[in-house]
């Protein structure tokens, strides 16, 4: 089972700490693995250097953090979203094999608020 938990509606206490965590196992890392849904998903840009170095030489910080898996081992994947361009977030779904699992871009102006509030805590079997 896994538990499936949003930003918007506060995640879970002692969740802080755990997060941080995660984001230094990843900053430790010396090379994240890209999946390949995660290469599909660049398979129609024009800059893919280009995020390809800015994915290799991020900082992945737990204040990015929007939202979260947990199953019985901890911490499974994580969505961080930072500033790409004027116009666009890149969303970078990493989990605990240091796995890009998948990668996206949002509007920047995209308001989180629109999303569902069951997407704040949802339970998914696998």
């Amino acid at each position: 089972m896994v538990e499936r938990f949003h930003k918007r509606n506060g995640f879970p206490v002692g969740s802080a700490s755990l997060l941080e965590e995660f984001s230094e196992k990843l900053n430790r890392s010396s090379k994240l693995v890209w999946s390949l849904h995660a290469k599909d998903k660049l398979e129609f840009r024009t800059d893919l250097d280009r995020i390809e170095s800015m994915v290799s030489i991020c900082e992945f910080d737990s204040r990015n953090v929007f939202e979260f898996y947990r199953d019985t081992r901890g911490i499974s994947k994580v969505c961080y979203r930072y500033p790409y361009s004027l116009k666009e977030d890149i969303i970078l779904v990493v989990s605990r094999e240091l796995l890009i699992v998948t990668l996206y871009f949002n509007k920047r102006n995209e308001n989180p608020s629109t999303l569902p509030k069951t997407i704040s805590r949802r339970i998914e079997s696998r």
